[in-house]
């Protein structure tokens, strides 16, 4: 299975990011609700889900690539 089969890339840490090879936190993203439930999301770097889509601005904060 890859992100062709989905119509949006699954949320980090939800069951349905584990199946095509998330490596996001489960716990800390609340099994894809988001940290504490805010829609805010823990993404690990080397997630071929979500890691690409991660980079990391000049002040070492994340920036998503839009």
């Amino acid at each position: 299975m890859s992100t062709a089969d989905f119509d949006e890339v699954p949320n980090p840490g939800s069951p349905f990011a584990g199946t095509p090879g998330c490596r996001c936190p489960v716990v800390d993203n609340a099994r894809g609700e988001g940290h504490l439930g805010s829609g805010l999301f823990w993404m690990t770097v080397g997630c071929p889900l979500h890691g690409a889509r991660v980079a990391v601005g000049d002040e070492g904060k994340a920036d998503r690539d839009g």
